[in-house]
This record gives structure tokens, C-alpha cells and sequence, in this order.
């Protein structure tokens, strides 16, 4: 016997049947039998973020990446004394104490360890119901699942990409900037609003060697710059990997309404690398890309970071960043739909299932723009 639980979910009658309609004999009903359609949502971040499938037989993968080339300051200079036409004592064999070389130690490779977990949704629906309805609902419920599918992929990387550790004192990760003069989620307000001032400022921290961490190694509190010792990756724009900044609706309407935005923003030719048309829209030379799926908060409500108290406004988080080189998605199994019958219940199931997980690969490619709606 089946175990009862196993029956959750299961379509009802009153799930596929639509309201009640009043009719007699005499005056028959016709029934248009073409969808009129919700408004889907679009994949926006899974096509532009790396993308590895694990081989047969794996369960984990591990991402190689030089952290950080060397720089000078990296280095330890053998030097010469003023014996040697140098100043100073020097080091090494031409100092004025002759000795050996003194060798740097290579440590500027690291891995990312991602485990991809099974991920599957699935509708039960009585055979009798699908005889006896209007509409192809097989057909309907197989695109419902293939939206939602990837709304999945697109949300779990907006997710992860949110939790990615920030700048600390002592080692780069991402920067998390703010609209206005807010310091944090919880001291935003109305008009703190994204800006081309703010744009720019994040393409700047993009492109630095330097970094700036906030108060106790947090997303929030003031902010500090790092000059010496510890640096992050200088990133370029790339046609193969180019700045991507993407922000909600009510972030499109504030850049719409900025007159700087819109008499300096171009719109590009044909190699649209994005999804949907704003994925043309270039500012400072970044991709500009609208998307409802960012995370977003209501005034009072639970912070993103979860440290720093209630939003202060309603707020949305956007990102900044050179898509390949920040995130990476992993797949044990790419998204496959499945369908079986289930003869005792005589219903049809219909699944969609993958393997699949994210992760941050490099931090400082990464910024986090916290700003107010309105």
C-alpha cells in the first residue's frame, strides 16, 4: 500500500475546472480554447555565469582558480648591497653579506569545492481529468514546469551571489556599496535610490586592485581601504565576459528618469549575448539588465544580510559583476522532464528533475548595490 503522504500535491478537479459558468439547454456555451497567457519570467543569469557538468559517476567537483596574479609587493627581491653598486645592506648573493637567494613561495592557486543535490518537482494529475477538459493540460502543465524550472536556477544563483562573503580586513571577497549615504540595509531611505554616481563608483571597485571592507568584517558599517599587504583581482571588461549590472523595476525607472543615464547610455547591434532586449542597453560601457528576480525587501522587513536590524525602506539588491569569472553553476544532471502512469491511482505524473548546485568562485568580482525603490 502506498504510503499516504505520497498523495500530496495531487491536482483536484477544482484546481483544472475554472469557476462555474450559468447556461441552459437551449443556449450553448463555446469555449475558446487558446490560452491567454500570464507573463513569464526570464532566465537572465544562468546564461552568462560558468557552467560545468560533472562527469559520470562524480559527485563533487572542484573549480581550479588563481586566486590573484603576483604583483611586486607580492614578491621577496633579492637586492644588492653597496658593495655591489645597491645601497644599503642588500640580500641575497650580491649583498655586502653574500648569502643565497632568497626564494618567494608560489601559493596562488586555490579550488572551489561545489556538491550539486538533487532538485525535482512533480504533478499528479487523474487520467479521467485530462480526458475530460477543454484545454491540452499535459501540454500546459510541461511549460508551467519548464518556467518554473528555470526561474529555480535563476533565483538559486541571485541567492548565493547575495551570501557571497564580503571584504574583510584581511582578505578580499565582495563589496557591498549602498545608495545615498546609507551605511547599511537598515539606515537606507526613501531616495536613496541607485544612480549613475553609484554605477560608476561600483565599476570603480570592480577595476581596483585595492579594496575597502566595512566595520567587523561585515556587509555594513563604515567603510576602510585597504592599501598594503592584501589586494584583489583588478578585473577588465571582456567581450567574452563583460561587466553585467543588473537591477529591478524600480531601478530601471530611476536610471529612466536620471537624464545623465539616458543621454549617455546606448543601446547595442546584434550580439546579444543576454536575455530579453535590456540585455543591449549599455552604460559606462556595462550591460544594463532588468530583472524582477533580484532579492527585494519591504520597509521594516527582515534584512538581506540578516545582521543589521529591518530595512529602513523598501529596497532591492543590485548586482554588479563580470558574470563567469564571480559565479559558476554545477550540474550532476541538467533539468530533464520525466512522465510515468501510476495505474493504482490511474493518474499521470509528470517531473521535472536535475542535479545541480552554485557558488561563488571569485568574491572581488563581485558587487552587491543596495538601494532604495523610491
Amino acid at each position: 500500500m502506498k504510503n499516504i503522504f505520497e498523495l500530496t500535491g495531487e491536482t483536484t478537479n477544482s484546481g483544472i475546472k475554472g469557476d462555474s459558468v450559468t447556461s441552459t439547454e437551449l443556449q450553448p456555451v463555446e469555449y475558446v480554447r487558446e490560452i491567454v497567457d500570464g507573463a513569464k519570467k526570464q532566465m537572465y543569469f544562468g546564461s552568462v555565469i560558468s557552467e560545468y557538468t560533472l562527469s559520470p559517476g562524480h559527485y563533487q567537483m572542484v573549480i581550479p582558480k588563481r586566486k590573484r596574479y603576483w604583483t611586486q609587493g607580492d614578491m621577496t627581491w633579492n637586492i644588492a648591497g653597496g658593495q655591489a653598486g645597491g645601497s644599503g645592506a642588500g640580500t641575497g648573493p650580491y649583498a655586502n653579506t653574500q648569502a643565497d637567494y632568497t626564494s618567494t613561495a608560489y601559493d596562488r592557486m586555490d579550488g572551489v569545492q561545489v556538491t550539486p543535490l538533487p532538485y525535482h518537482v512533480t504533478v499528479s494529475i487523474r487520467r479521467w481529468f485530462l480526458k475530460t477538459n477543454a484545454l491540452n493540460l499535459l501540454e500546459l502543465i510541461k511549460q508551467d514546469l519548464t518556467h518554473a524550472v528555470a526561474d529555480k536556477i535563476d533565483r538559486t544563483i541571485v541567492t548565493t551571489l547575495g551570501d557571497a562573503t564580503p571584504n574583510a580586513s584581511t582578505a578580499a571577497g565582495c563589496t557591498v556599496l549602498y545608495g545615498g549615504d546609507a551605511t547599511s540595509q537598515n539606515t537606507l531611505s526613501a531616495g536613496d535610490i541607485i544612480t549613475t554616481d553609484l554605477i560608476a563608483k561600483a565599476k570603480s571597485r570592480l577595476q581596483n586592485n585595492y579594496f575597502w571592507y566595512r566595520a567587523s568584517d561585515k556587509q555594513y558599517g563604515a567603510e576602510t581601504k585597504v592599501t598594503s599587504t592584501y589586494f584583489k583581482n583588478p578585473w577588465r571588461s571582456e567581450p567574452n565576459d563583460p561587466f553585467v549590472l543588473y537591477v529591478g523595476p524600480s531601478q530601471m525607472e530611476a536610471l529612466e528618469k536620471d537624464s545623465q543615464f539616458v543621454n549617455a547610455s546606448e543601446y547595442g547591434g546584434r550580439e546579444v549575448v543576454l536575455n530579453g532586449e535590456e540585455g543591449k542597453l549599455r552604460y559606462l560601457g556595462i550591460k544594463v539588465v532588468m530583472t524582477d528576480n533580484l532579492e527585494s525587501v519591504a520597509s521594516s522587513g527582515a534584512t538581506i544580510d540578516g545582521e543589521s536590524s529591518t530595512a529602513g525602506t523598501n529596497m532591492t539588491r543590485c548586482i554588479l559583476m563580470k558574470p563567469k569569472a564571480a559565479c559558476a553553476i554545477v550540474y550532476g544532471e541538467k533539468p530533464y522532464m520525466d512522465s510515468w502512469e501510476e495505474k493504482i491511482q490511474d493518474s499521470v505524473m509528470v517531473a521535472i528533475k536535475m542535479v545541480m548546485a552554485v557558488s561563488v568562485v571569485h568574491g572581488d568580482a563581485l558587487v552587491l548595490l543596495d538601494v532604495a525603490d523610491a
